[in-house]
């Protein structure tokens, strides 16, 4: 039976930590090795543990990738509320 509890915070912090820092902090947290496990293979992150360069690289581009579009995104928000305080005042 897998932990509803482990499994939810896999899910919520998995798009931007990797297995193997998920594992360490369930670790620290006294879950054990075997739901753990289980909540890995269930949510196929299996790929993430394999100490592997390749891997990392590929984990740490999208990280990247992630937090460029979440600053060009603050970025348009940006220059569209400055867009419009400039048609208010002219």
């Amino acid at each position: 039976m897998v932990n509803e509890e482990l499994l939810e915070y896999f899910r919520s912090h998995a798009w931007r930590h990797s297995a193997k820092d998920l594992k360490k902090k369930a670790t620290e947290y006294n879950y054990s090795e075997d739901e753990i496990n289980e909540v890995i293979r269930i949510l196929g992150l299996e790929e993430d543990l394999v100490e592997n360069e390749d891997l990392s690289i590929s984990s740490k581009t999208k990280k990247i990738w992630k937090r460029l579009a979440g600053l060009s995104i603050v970025a348009l928000i940006g220059t569209i509320i400055f867009g419009i305080i400039l048609i208010l005042l002219f």
